[in-house]
């Protein structure tokens, strides 16, 4: 939500206003909503949801499995290999 991405703006010390303006940005706003309209076409119904080769992760595997199923699309071209 906004109140936490504002507060990791904070953490990093990084100009809030600037942030906030740009995130206000209606050109933000439309690439957000085509990125929904995709996930909605594609059936991704979570968050995140990542497509890997001709696979399709829904949640987060953990950063682990989910480099383990990058190197392995990258080596062999499937997700295990």
């Amino acid at each position: 939500d906004g109140q936490r991405a504002l507060a990791v703006v904070r953490d990093l010390k990084l100009d809030e206003q600037k942030i906030a303006t740009l995130a206000d940005d209606d050109s933000i706003t439309e690439t957000m909503k085509t990125h929904v309209r995709l996930g909605n076409q594609l059936g991704l119904r979570a968050t995140p949801a990542y497509v890997v080769g001709d696979i399709a992760i829904l949640g987060h595997p953990g950063k682990n499995s989910l480099k383990y199923i990058v190197d392995s699309m990258r080596s062999c071209g499937k997700p295990m290999c």
